[in-house]
């Protein structure tokens, strides 16, 4: 009888032992899917902020494309302006020379 007893007694540590087996794996597996979840959340954060950054420094080089471009449009239309007056003023000294003879 007390050999029986044992039998079922070593059973039931058995199926005790299984039971905290499957807990201890079941919050393993839930703290490894918990950590998995923040460190994807981290990285979704990082390449976030990476874009923002891309953003930010592709605009900056945008407007100082267009400001560049502004400043040789400028600089061009001043010197055609320019030359312009040199040869209204070219024309002026050769008409006033060609009167004088």
């Amino acid at each position: 009888m007390e050999l029986l007893a044992l039998e079922e007694e070593q059973i039931q540590l058995e199926h005790k032992l299984l039971h905290e087996k499957k807990n201890v794996m079941r919050q393993h597996l839930v703290k490894t899917i918990e950590e998995n979840k923040v460190k994807i959340q981290n990285k979704k954060d990082s390449i976030e902020q990476h874009k923002v950054i891309e953003r930010s420094q592709m605009l900056k080089t945008q407007k100082d494309i267009e400001q560049e471009l502004k400043q040789q449009a400028t600089e061009k239309s001043l010197k055609k302006h320019q030359m312009k007056n040199e040869m209204v003023r070219q024309l002026q000294a050769q008409k006033k020379k060609a009167e004088d003879q």
